[in-house]
């Protein structure tokens, strides 16, 4: 019996097969077909159906989550915000340094003579040897 059965099936096999490629389906593969096509159908909205629920069941947490980082995309956008006006202010801060900097007299011999404008220390106390105390000289 299994001899049969099995070159039974192997015929049915090899009369699917040549139905499939010359076009012409019989009502017994027809049925089949649809059969396993509704049973994929079934499947993939099952699966469609769970990944919604858990889809569903981590909404909550996902708004969280989108929830603050909106609220860290703001606080980076104030934090923008007061880089600019800082840099403005630096900005304005030295324009005026510059102006008054233009107001001061370029050279300080126009003060008087300095210690730095001479060329050597000695020669600077040789040439105001009067003005300094004795121990000094």
């Amino acid at each position: 019996f299994s001899r049969r059965s099995c070159s039974i099936k192997r015929q049915d096999w090899l009369h699917k097969l040549k139905a499939c490629m010359v076009g012409v389906t019989s009502k017994r593969h027809f049925r089949t077909f649809q059969r396993t096509k509704l049973l994929v159908e079934i499947r993939s909205t099952n699966k469609l159906e769970q990944k919604v629920l858990e889809d569903t069941s981590k909404r909550p947490i996902l708004e969280g989550i989108i929830q603050k980082s909106i609220e860290a995309l703001k606080s980076i956008a104030d934090v923008s915000v007061s880089l600019q006006s800082l840099m403005q202010r630096l900005a304005v801060r030295r324009m005026s340094l510059m102006k008054r900097m233009a107001l001061l007299p370029k050279r300080r011999s126009a003060l008087g003579p300095a210690i730095q404008e001479t060329t050597s220390l000695s020669s600077f106390i040789r040439s105001n040897r009067f003005a300094l105390p004795s121990h000094l000289t």
